[in-house]
């Protein structure tokens, strides 16, 4: 503002764009335009994380259906270049969710590159 007002005094008209983040979500307009994301809200696709909370945590900030995970351990989201085998030892399995210890729905495949044990067990 300062620096406007200096060169409109001696004469010179002066326009400058500042790159802002309006919403206060960690992402500068020009990285939510390049994103798709919603500059005038701080959580695009509605899911409770904000969209630079989201593109930190490697979640896609448009879909409500994935969010940063709160159960501690890092995760990702690579389930789109995954595909399942299935179901002998050694395949790669198809995705699935289950409920964590907060009562968190993770996707098998968040954990990416990473070996994940699965153990069942039964109890009568």
């Amino acid at each position: 503002m300062t620096l406007l007002l200096t060169l409109s005094f001696v004469g010179c008209a002066a326009e400058v764009n500042v790159d802002v983040d309006a919403d206060a979500d960690g992402l500068l307009g020009s990285e939510e335009a390049d994103l798709g994301t919603n500059p005038d809200k701080d959580d695009s696709d509605g899911d409770g994380a904000s969209d630079g909370a989201e593109l930190a945590a490697n979640t896609d900030p448009l879909d409500g259906a994935e969010y940063p995970y709160k159960g501690g351990w890092e995760i990702g989201s690579c389930h789109n270049d995954i595909t399942g085998e299935g179901l002998a030892e050694g395949d790669v399995s198809e995705d699935f969710a289950l409920a964590d210890q907060n009562g968190q729905n993770v996707h098998l495949y968040s954990f990416c590159d990473k070996v994940v044990y699965l153990v069942f067990a039964a109890f009568w």
